[in-house]
């Protein structure tokens, strides 16, 4: 009986290691392309987000220029029009000032993986 238990565990154990190796390989064959697509994914989801940022800082120039023309000639809405312009325009900057991970990715893709990995383990 305790022989064929040795056998039953050597087999579990032999299956176990085959099963742990393949994976590994599995792991290692894959990782680049894990990596390529994390890249993508983080240049993209970024260069959104900034572009983004660059629209809601133009949204407030354009109001500005449409009633400079319009309005300030009149003489109406002059202090509401510069406070939206210059939230609009802080708020565009932290927006993209928050996204410049996609010119990381860009210029120093090994950089950023070095970086995501080790956020990953802290």
């Amino acid at each position: 009986m305790d022989e064929q238990l040795q056998k039953a565990m050597v087999e579990v154990l032999t299956k176990a290691i085959e099963s742990t190796d393949k994976a590994a390989h599995f792991l290692a064959s894959e990782l680049p392309d894990v990596a390529q697509e994390v890249l993508k994914y983080y240049f993209v989801y970024s260069f959104f987000w900034c572009f983004v940022g660059g629209i809601v800082i133009l949204i407030p120039i354009a109001m500005l220029y449409v009633n400079y023309k319009n309005e300030w000639k009149k003489g109406g809405m002059v202090v509401l029009n510069i406070v939206v312009g210059i939230i609009g325009g802080t708020m565009g900057m932290i927006i993209i000032s928050e996204n410049l991970d996609w010119l990381k990715i860009w210029l120093a893709p090994k950089l950023y993986i070095i970086e995501y990995v080790s956020s990953l383990a802290s």
